[in-house]
């Protein structure tokens, strides 16, 4: 499942609501909601994105173990050198 539509969805709804429920409340009240309607967001995202997070992780670890790397860094990190593991760790995700 790609959680990106799902997240989307999530915060148009958000929107919605907050505009629905905040039209006759305070400055206070608006700025009170807003953050409790931002920390719902940002929780559905983490719960959005940690299976997805898991999964790579695992997938890296797999491929890295099978190829006998040690240590694997993100590739915008390397200068110079190095195994390129991505699409390795890709083709193992989609499976």
């Amino acid at each position: 499942t790609c959680a990106l539509p799902i997240l989307q969805q999530a915060v148009a709804d958000a929107q919605k609501e907050f505009q629905e429920k905040s039209a006759n409340m305070s400055d206070q009240e608006k700025s009170d909601y807003y953050q409790q309607t931002q920390q719902r967001l940002q929780q559905k995202q983490q719960e959005l994105i940690e299976p997805i997070q898991k999964s790579v992780e695992e997938s890296v670890k797999s491929v890295a173990d099978a190829k006998g790397l040690t240590v694997v860094i993100d590739k915008n990190a390397v200068v110079y050198g190095g195994t390129d593991i991505t699409q390795d760790v890709i083709k193992k995700i989609s499976k």
